[in-house]
């Protein structure tokens, strides 16, 4: 992981992003793009370089609340192509993923009443 030297907004809906990353800050060439993610299994986006500092060791990224939303928008839940085993049983245990993948969603989400009393 490479850390956010800086985090500010650069206009109304656009966000700049200061990355700390050398190799790429010496070796980039205009117009070529690089690959975020948030974390180990987040979503994959592609950001162009808007400018890099070789001496720094950073680069710069700019991200819009518009690719944000449209992202948003696109994402959908991976489908799962195992119908039995380990893996198929533990989905059937658990939540969702995106919802920390709990074994027990709690009263709300219960869909059916099972006590007689």
């Amino acid at each position: 992981m490479f850390p956010i030297v800086e985090a500010r907004p650069l206009a109304r809906g656009i966000k700049l992003f200061v990355i700390k990353a050398p190799r790429i800050a010496r070796k980039q060439q205009p117009g070529q793009f690089v690959i975020v993610r948030l974390d180990d299994r987040g979503e994959r986006v592609p950001l162009t370089i808007a400018d890099s500092d070789a001496e720094a060791g950073t680069i710069t990224v700019e991200l819009s609340d518009e690719e944000l939303t449209e992202r948003r928008k696109a994402w959908a839940p991976r489908q799962h192509d195992f119908q039995s085993g380990a893996l198929w049983k533990y989905a059937q245990l658990v939540g969702d993923a995106e919802k920390g993948a709990v074994t027990h969603p709690g009263g709300a989400a219960e869909t059916h009443c099972y006590a007689d009393i």
